[in-house]
């Protein structure tokens, strides 16, 4: 009879602790699906995190190539500014060379007319004179 209360305890014994591996194994299975979710979410985050730094370094550069853009139409435009500014000047000087020729010749033109006019009232003069002699 002890034997067999003490058979029946160990029975019992072997089933709580038979509940409590199988507990065990499902708190164990519980915590590796845990761990495992958690390792993707962490997979997921890195994923996010470098397509945001891709996005960045992308948007980065396009900001980069449209400032060496802008950077290279201003130095043109002041190129051209500089040439234009150039080029009036330029178109000035020959303006103001040909209008001092021009005046030259016609300082030259205008004494050229005195001196023939200045010739031939002498001339008139002279012959008013032998004509009176």
């Amino acid at each position: 009879r002890e034997v067999a209360k003490l058979l029946e305890a160990l029975r019992d014994k072997a089933k709580q602790m038979e509940r409590e591996r199988e507990e065990w194994e499902r708190e164990k299975d519980a915590y590796e699906k845990e761990k495992e979710r958690m390792n993707k979410l962490e997979q997921q985050r890195m994923a996010e995190k470098e397509e945001e730094r891709r996005r960045y370094l992308k948007d980065k550069t396009e900001w980069e190539n449209e400032k060496e853009a802008l950077l290279k139409q201003i130095e043109d435009l002041q190129r051209q500014l500089i040439q234009q500014r150039q080029d009036m000047e330029d178109k000035y000087n020959r303006e103001r060379e040909r209008d001092r020729i021009n005046m030259e010749k016609r300082e030259k033109t205008m004494a050229d007319r005195e001196k023939e006019l200045n010739d031939h009232r002498e001339a008139e003069r002279r012959r008013a004179e032998q004509e009176l002699r």
